[in-house]
């Protein structure tokens, strides 16, 4: 999902395979220094609240549509509350902490907030429109 991965390349056959490598670079860069961010962030968030940073996160379970849908990113399905029952009831039970849950919606929230919009090269909603705007 993110960051975004290109098709890994061990030796460049072309100029498009050095962009291509650099442009992946790039992004693996920016999401480091992205997360970076969120975890200082979290990290003041705790510190200003003396949140104790080995408490577990409590889930809402009645909740907002947008916190749902955080929810949903984080567990990565749509019946996030049966995976995060699973994972609790399990022989090996993975606690959700509340610094790595919060770096988690946080991130999930930067994800929505960016990723899903719509980009100028985006053609495929309206193929014929943009190949008319191409023709006139």
């Amino acid at each position: 999902m993110y960051p975004p991965e290109f098709q890994e390349r061990t030796e460049y056959k072309s100029q498009t395979d050095v962009c291509l490598r650099r442009a992946q670079d790039f992004v693996d860069m920016e999401m480091a220094a992205l997360y970076g961010r969120i975890e200082s962030l979290v990290v003041d968030l705790r510190t200003h609240n003396r949140l104790d940073r080995n408490a577990v996160c409590p889930f809402v379970q009645s909740l907002e549509e947008e916190l749902e849908a955080l929810y949903m990113l984080l567990f990565g399905t749509e019946f996030w509350k049966t995976t995060h029952l699973e994972s609790s009831n399990s022989t090996r039970p993975y606690t959700f902490g509340v610094l790595n849950t919060l770096c988690g919606v946080i991130g999930d929230g930067v994800y929505n907030a960016v990723c899903p919009r719509r980009l100028p090269w985006d053609i495929e909603p309206d193929i014929a429109g943009a190949a008319r705007y191409g023709m006139e």
